[in-house]
Parts: structure tokens; sequence; C-alpha cells
């Protein structure tokens, strides 16, 4: 046999009877759909352009090429022999390439520019066709006409320390 009785407070109980005994039960709970309340959401922004106008990023301009530069006196080939610039006395530029030494050429002491004033006799250099009143102006392609005597005749003896000598 069941029965079922309220409780005073308004709480349902259920009480059962069997045959067994008195047993009291919980409520059951009431069956309802479980509301949960989300937190309010803030409204987005609206989106405004700005007004203002961007910067433009300017690319750099590609560099201009260097225009070529004069090319330099002829250097020394790599054959043995030395070459020696001159100017003639229009100023026209000359180069002599000398494989034995001694040159033979005879110029001012302690002077700038040297000047060609004379040869000794069977000179290289005047076999080669240097003349006087030439002037020196490059040793292996270095300009020496304006770098001091001292400089340009330590260059001259350096560049022809390495070559034979004349056979007589």
């Amino acid at each position: 046999m069941w029965c079922c009785n309220e409780s005073p407070a308004g709480n349902q109980t259920v009480e059962v009877q069997s045959d067994r005994g008195n047993y009291a039960k919980p409520p059951e709970p009431e069956l309802q759909p479980k509301v949960v309340e989300e937190p309010p959401q803030a409204e987005p922004e609206p989106v405004v352009k700005d007004p203002s106008p961007q910067p433009v990023i300017e690319k750099p301009a590609p560099e201009e090429p260097t225009p070529p530069q004069a090319a330099p006196e002829p250097v020394q080939v790599h054959d043995g022999k030395v070459e020696f610039g001159f100017t003639d006395e229009t100023g026209k530029k000359i180069n002599f390439r000398f494989g034995t030494k001694p040159l033979g050429m005879n110029f001012a002491l302690e002077t700038m520019p040297i000047v060609i004033t004379s040869f000794k006799p069977g000179s290289v250099a005047q076999e080669c066709g240097v003349k006087v009143g030439m002037t020196l102006t490059t040793i292996e392609g270095e300009v020496v006409k304006d770098i001091g005597y001292s400089a340009a005749w330590q260059k001259l003896n350096d560049t022809l320390k390495n070559l034979p000598n004349k056979q007589v």
C-alpha cells in the first residue's frame, strides 16, 4: 500500500508505506529548464575611419651608377719587362718596356719632374726610343712626376733591380 503526505512547510515529502515499513523519500526535483543568465556583452564600438590621410612611404630612388673613371696608366705585363711612361715635348704620352738594365738615361739630380738630359753610350732606353727632353711620368703604372725626387728615385731603383743586365 502507498500513501503520500505533504509537509506543513509546503515542501513536499513523500512517505512511502509498504509492507516492509515506512520510508521517507526526498522530493523529486521539479524538472524545469535551467536558465543561465549570461553577463551583458558590451556593444561593439562602431568602426570609425580615420579621416586623416595616411603617410605615403616612398622608396628611395635607385642610385645613379657612377660614371666610368679614366683607365689607369698601363701596368707591367708579367713578361719579365718593366714599363716606364714618358711625355714628349709636345705632351704626348709614350710608354716604353724594358727587359734589361742599365737604362743609361741621364737627368738632373734632386730635380722634379725627371727630364732626360742625355744618354750613356749603348743605352737601352735610347735603343728603345726614349729621347732627350722626355719627362718620366710613370713607373709600372704609378705616377711619379709628382711624388718627390727621393720617392721617384727609390721607385726607379726598386723596379730595375730584378731586371737582368744587358749583355755586351
